[in-house]
């Protein structure tokens, strides 16, 4: 009985499959693709998303390890 119950769930592993090529490395060490990437930081050698702008206030605090991504 169990067994069945088993196969017919599916995993959560295969759930979020990323290209690996088009992956990158953002902060906090999360694999994103590189087209959601609004910046990059020098220091910390990863991208940032907007929401990782506005947590860590690059812009406010004129930020000189900042480059934006085009």
């Amino acid at each position: 009985m169990a067994s069945k119950e088993k196969q017919g769930r599916k995993s959560i592993k295969n759930r979020f499959k990323m290209d690996k090529k088009q992956a990158e490395l953002f902060l906090y060490g999360k694999l994103r693709y590189k087209a959601r990437a609004v910046g990059y930081c020098d220091l910390h050698k990863c991208y940032l998303d907007s929401a990782n702008l506005s947590e860590k206030r690059c812009h406010l605090k004129k930020c000189k390890h900042f480059c934006e991504v085009k």
